[in-house]
């Protein structure tokens, strides 16, 4: 249930992230995404515990509060450059902004750092911990017998759905406001010096615990060697985090270097712009360009329910898709009533969880 729950919630974020027309409601959405995978790595790990698969747990588990404090990392620094672009134009809306890479260099700079962490891409944090829960599936593929071996499928499928989904939605976060042609007036509004702090110490974090995993895996390791009263084999998780940590270290210092020689050939040979062949296309304006909803809508039409003629009939649309669709609906504006933006209320329902954990524990010690 874990499992496939977490499986759900992650596909879900990702296809809502990639739909979303303002950027923290994006963010809020890649939230949700995020939840889903550290779901599908503890229910992998308790699957793992009661089939006596500890290694396999181990592993889970550690990639689970990896991702954590790798999340914790890189939404850090989306949400505060959400900020800055929002209090610089006066607008979160994605479909209204383009061109501000040059108003908000700073912005721009750690916001894509930020959005290649958030798709775990390497050389950056979310890579390590995502690489360990894809370890952790091809484990359960390889180890587990067969009627557990679905564990492993469901896993890579939903992180690869997932995790496709999500390169849609940051694509669309970063290729739409901060490229191409401005649309409307430069911004009135700055970045502040204390921004550029945070963005270099956040922005320094997402490349240094991808180029040293053990920053990021050591804490996470020591919580779970309490929680399982268990250390694996060296062969289990250091050896695999040596080889990723070499990798890392090798496609940044690759990237540093390009990036390097490209600042020194523009330096010294500079940029020679021409006009070139336009097929009778005079002049690009900006509201010619791609927005955000026109670039993401060949993919989010996949996930919309098709109304063609030929399928207006059809009666697993009529009798189940609707039908449950439209009760998913009906329960959600019910729990919606629970979300009323009030701490204290949020933290008595996380204390409700944790007792109610803790009772069923010492009951099923007992």
């Amino acid at each position: 249930v874990v499992i496939l729950a977490g499986a759900m919630t992650a596909v879900a974020g990702a296809i809502q992230a990639m739909s979303a027309r303002r950027i923290k409601r994006l963010l809020a959405y890649s939230t949700v995404e995020n939840s889903g995978i550290m779901l599908l790595g503890m229910g992998a790990a308790l699957l793992a515990l009661q089939g006596g698969h500890r290694e396999i747990a181990y592993l889970a588990l550690t990639a689970v509060l990896a991702h954590v404090i790798a999340h914790g990392v890189f939404k850090s620094a989306l949400f505060l450059g959400a900020g800055v672009v929002q209090h610089a134009t006066g607008t979160g809306e994605i479909d209204e902004l383009s061109g501000l890479a040059r108003a908000l260099p700073g912005t721009a700079s750690v916001l894509l750092v930020a959005s290649v962490t958030a798709v775990a891409a390497p050389p950056f944090a979310a890579f390590v911990s995502e690489f360990l829960l894809y370890l952790s599936a091809v484990r359960f593929l390889t180890v587990s017998p067969v009627q557990t071996a679905w564990v492993g499928v469901v896993l890579l499928v939903a992180l690869a759905l997932s995790g496709a989904c999500a390169v849609a939605a940051f694509v669309k976060l970063y290729g739409v406001p901060f490229l191409g042609r401005a649309r409307r007036a430069a911004p009135g509004h700055g970045e502040w010096r204390g921004a550029h702090i945070a963005f270099a110490v956040l922005g320094g974090l997402c490349l240094l615990l991808g180029i040293v995993p053990m920053l990021l895996v050591t804490p996470a390791e020591q919580a779970v060697q309490q929680l399982l009263r268990f250390e694996p084999a060296a062969l289990v998780l250091h050896r695999p985090l040596r080889a990723l940590a070499q990798v890392n270290l090798l496609l940044a210092a690759v990237l540093a270097v390009s990036a390097l020689l490209l600042g020194v050939v523009r330096s010294r040979v500079g940029v020679r712009r021409v006009n070139t062949w336009n097929c009778g296309f005079t002049q690009a304006t900006p509201h010619a360009q791609y927005t955000g909803t026109s670039l993401v809508e060949p993919i989010t039409l996949v996930f919309q329910p098709s109304e063609a003629p030929g399928q207006r009939h059809d009666p697993f649309m009529r009798r189940v898709y609707r039908p449950a669709s439209y009760w998913i609906a009906v329960g959600a504006s019910k729990v919606r009533r629970i979300q009323h933006g009030q701490v204290h209320w949020y933290l008595i329902y996380i204390f409700g969880a944790l007792a109610v954990a803790l009772l069923i524990e010492f009951v099923g010690r007992r």
